[in-house]
């Protein structure tokens, strides 16, 4: 008997502790001071990067819209005429002195350096090429930069004469 009524007094004892263990407590669903604190600091944390991330999504915006500016202007500069693609250069003449001693590179150095040659080595490897290179006279030369590299071959080497 007595067994009984410990077997039923446990029982009951079992089922209100695991009722209080798994029913929700009241203090745990109210926030704290604190909790509330942090909540209103995430809050704030939260506005802010969403205003950082909505700064960068228009900048994202402006930039692609710049991109796409751009190929479309790359685009439309790769369809023009190869003529309206080359630089314009000087129409003026420039004079040009070979003194005595002075090898073919030097020579396109100083053309490169005056701005009547784009390309120093391309220019000495054309006068090499087309036997011009050992050919070049002493003198003072007047050279128009809108001329190509052998109409320039020919005047340092007196060919054109």
């Amino acid at each position: 008997m007595i067994r009984q009524i410990l077997l039923t007094a446990g029982i009951i004892l079992f089922t209100i502790g695991a009722t209080l263990t798994l029913a929700p407590s009241k203090e745990a669903s109210k926030p704290t001071q604190e909790g509330t604190k942090e909540l209103k600091v995430l809050k704030k944390e939260k506005e802010t990067l969403q205003k950082k991330l909505d700064e960068k999504e228009l900048e994202l915006s402006n930039i692609q819209t710049e991109l796409e500016t751009l190929q479309e202007q790359a685009k439309a500069n790769d369809e023009e005429p190869a003529e309206e693609k080359k630089p314009k250069k000087a129409t003026t003449k420039i004079v040009i002195t070979i003194e005595d001693g002075v090898r073919s590179p030097d020579v396109a150095v100083s053309l490169a350096e005056a701005n009547i040659i784009d390309d120093a080595k391309k220019f000495n490897d054309f006068l090499k090429e087309k036997g011009y290179a050992s050919k070049i006279q002493l003198g003072t030369y007047e050279i128009d930069p809108a001329m190509d590299y052998d109409a320039i071959a020919k005047i340092i080497t007196k060919h054109g004469e």
